[in-house]
């Protein structure tokens, strides 16, 4: 291995090093700066309840309308399913298949969530994605599944 490759993986080392403490940073920070019970922005409360706590989330990103893998992630009782919307993503979108178990995080509802991170994820890309994992573990995620919502695992091995 040359030296100039030894630098380049010690940099990337480095850089994914300090991304994963301000990451950390940014849901500690989230906590101190949201502490008023009754503060609520566009029907999403900044006071996390208990009840509102989960250990295991399924984050995806979507710009399609619920599709069967999305209905399925939303009947499994233990995990609850967190849907990214993106700005092709349709604005009348929703499960009914099993509204209760699934968040939806349209684009004015992500804007509410006020994550420090939110202004460096563009729109239409892959990367909104971030915004459902803050969620998840803003909300008590211990695990947290990422898939798409057009495929999923064969059998029951998520159970």
């Amino acid at each position: 291995m040359t030296p100039r490759l030894q630098i380049i993986i010690l940099l990337w080392i480095i850089s994914t090093l300090m991304y994963f403490v301000d990451f950390h940073n940014e849901v500690a920070n989230y906590y101190q700066i949201h502490q008023a019970p009754d503060e609520v922005v566009s029907g999403v409360s900044n006071f996390i309840n208990e009840a509102d706590k989960f250990d295991k989330w399924i984050v995806i990103t979507t710009i399609n309308y619920p599709t069967e893998q999305v209905r399925r992630y939303s009947q499994m009782s233990d995990w609850r399913l967190i849907v990214v919307a993106d700005r092709k993503t349709p604005i009348d979108w929703q499960n009914k298949n099993n509204p209760v178990n699934c968040v939806f995080l349209s684009l004015e509802v992500q804007q509410t969530l006020n994550y420090k991170l939110m202004k460096l994820i563009p729109e239409n890309s892959y990367t909104r994605k971030a915004i459902g994992y803050m969620y998840a573990i803003e909300h008590g995620a211990k695990w947290i599944y990422d898939t798409d919502d057009d495929n999923g695992p064969y059998g029951n091995w998520l159970r």
